[in-house]
């Protein structure tokens, strides 16, 4: 079970449409605000650094068994999150073929996609932290998750960065339908071997400058 980890600024945790720490709240609305929140916060030749969830598409997440995880600040308020998709759902496969590959759709492999930060929440590491939260947890369930991997668009040097932090590695280079070009990143999963501490916040990669290069470099995977 994912352990709590508190900051002074946040605690970073799986969100569950019955999470205490949104206690009263609609969680389907509030994940589908905050997606809608980073979005308009992007130019418009960078929303698809992050693309939109519908409600029906994220009730439909949640009933589908994938997962979220989300950092909540002191007032209640879901201010980061991340969604994790099974691969090897047969109702997603056309969708799933078309932006992670026929190769990847496999037992055990899972897509890391929407890994935002609300815009007046930036600056304190939350996106590193919900990747940190998504590795703990999966590396408590081996038997569930083999490796995870996230589609990343070249030019969005920031979710590069953490992604590279949290360990991914290019495995495959390509073109999507909507004109940009892209990354597909990859971690396996390691099993946890002791139990964890509380989560680094204030160590890595330091992506408080989004005109960072990419840690990847260049396109040079064969």
């Amino acid at each position: 079970m994912l352990q709590r980890s508190f900051t002074d600024y946040a605690q970073v945790i799986q969100i569950k449409p019955d999470s205490p720490a949104l206690a009263g709240q609609d969680v389907v609305a509030a994940l589908h605000d905050l997606i809608v929140s980073i979005r308009e916060n992007l130019p418009a030749e960078k929303k698809h650094f992050l693309k939109y969830r519908s409600p029906e598409q994220i009730a439909e997440h949640f009933a589908s068994g994938n997962l979220v995880f989300g950092a909540v600040d002191y007032k209640g308020k879901l201010v980061a999150c991340v969604m994790l998709s099974d691969l090897s759902d047969p109702k997603n496969h056309a969708f799933y073929a078309e932006h992670y590959r026929e190769e990847n759709l496999q037992q055990g492999n899972w897509a890391v996609h929407t890994v935002g930060v609300h815009p007046e929440h930036t600056g304190h590491k939350l996106m590193a932290a919900t990747l940190n939260a998504v590795e703990q947890h999966t590396a408590n369930h081996p038997e569930k998750f083999g490796k995870l991997i996230g589609k990343v668009a070249d030019t969005n040097n920031l979710s590069l960065g953490n992604f590279h932090q949290a360990g991914f590695s290019p495995i495959a280079y390509g073109h999507d339908s909507k004109g940009y070009d892209y990354t597909l990143v990859a971690r396996n999963v390691t099993l946890e071997l002791a139990p964890a501490g509380e989560m680094p916040f204030n160590n890595g990669y330091d992506t408080s400058d989004a005109q960072y290069a990419s840690p990847f470099g260049s396109r040079s995977f064969g």
